[in-house]
């Protein structure tokens, strides 16, 4: 499990946490210190915004619009800085790629981009491609892990500014996920800043923040019947994402890569019932504290154990995750950039 970071500073004095927050996020049981005396009289006059110049612009103007003595907003319960996505409070980390290799071995090893070695390459695909060339057994490997991986990349990379016709530095490419295994692709930016992947109690504990799910289409019963011509198995309709009315379908999600086909989409849809259920729980059990917070904590942390326990043991081999847990250092925040041979 990773290790739990600090709250920032600058922020503490201005939207002071409330005590579970600081238990729940940061492993502390006593309250956040008062500011000193000099600090608290040059604080603005109550209703003021507070001066929070080193957030980015859309928290800032989030923030600022839920003051701290106001206990509702129009849109429902007063927002907490732990919904937003910690690399954007705190410290940033791994918001570019980079590169694994030297530029040394990537320059040796460049292939020309000629005429000749572009028939090479399509020579290479047909033959690979064709017919009886095949004959390796099959991987013993679950096809479903594929999607996985492609569930997992979706969460730790995303890039929007390269294209493949130009060359371009991987350290100038922008990588629009982190790389910390957050799910920042099913959670968005969080239901203060989108509102619109969540399903917010209007009734109950305002803090009990589920997400949205959608209404398949349904295409009737199939299989076979049952016993004195009973139909066939009914056809679920709410076993889908959120999605925008019209033909196109467009699925309202966190990624809209993970609507790329349908095992990817069903593993997102997934992790919102995940999450549902979790929220439902905590409900159930009287938790006292953010249920949102609380609920997200739990589904990211055993989405984590899932892909180092299960994905890269199986991909990777238990051999090599063992030594890499045993060795690699990784503090929270620590400098990372996602090496673009990945």
């Amino acid at each position: 499990m990773p290790n739990v970071p600090k709250p920032i500073k600058d922020i503490e004095p201005e939207v002071p946490s409330q005590p579970f927050l600081d238990k729940q996020l940061y492993g502390r049981s006593t309250p956040a210190k008062k500011p000193k005396k000099a600090a608290a009289k040059a604080r603005p006059s109550r209703g003021a915004p507070p001066p929070f110049a080193k957030l980015p612009d859309e928290i800032q103007q989030s923030v600022e619009a839920l003051p701290p003595d106001q206990k509702h907003s129009a849109h429902g319960s007063k927002y907490s800085l732990a919904y937003f996505p910690g690399t954007q409070v705190r410290r940033p980390c791994g918001d570019r790629f980079g590169y694994l290799t030297s530029g040394r071995t990537r320059a040796n090893t460049r292939l020309p981009f000629t005429a000749a070695n572009r028939a090479l390459v399509e020579a290479l695909g047909a033959a690979m491609a064709a017919p009886g060339h095949d004959t390796l057994p099959d991987s013993t490997i679950d096809a479903g892990q594929t999607y996985a991986g492609q569930f997992i990349d979706h969460d730790i990379t995303l890039d929007v500014s390269s294209s493949l016709d130009i060359n371009t530095d991987a350290n100038t490419i922008h990588n629009m996920r982190t790389p910390v295994l957050d799910l920042d692709s099913v959670y968005g930016r969080g239901p203060a800043l989108d509102p619109f992947l969540y399903d917010i109690p209007t009734s109950g504990n305002p803090s009990a923040i589920k997400m949205q799910l959608g209404t398949n289409l349904s295409s009737g019963r199939g299989g076979p019947g049952g016993p004195a011509g009973r139909p066939g198995m009914g056809m679920p309709t709410d076993r889908d994402v959120p999605r925008l009315l019209g033909p196109a379908h467009t699925a309202i999600i966190g990624d809209p890569r993970n609507d790329e086909n349908l095992i990817v989409v069903q593993l997102h849809h997934v992790m919102l019932r995940f999450h549902n259920a979790v929220v439902d729980q905590l409900v159930r059990d009287g938790f006292s504290g953010d249920i949102f917070v609380e609920a997200k904590r739990v589904v990211t942390h055993h989405y984590q154990w899932a892909v180092v326990n299960d994905f890269l043991r199986t991909v990777c081999g238990a051999n090599a995750v063992t030594s890499a847990m045993s060795s690699v250092s990784a503090p929270v925040n620590s400098p990372f950039r996602m090496p673009v041979e990945f």
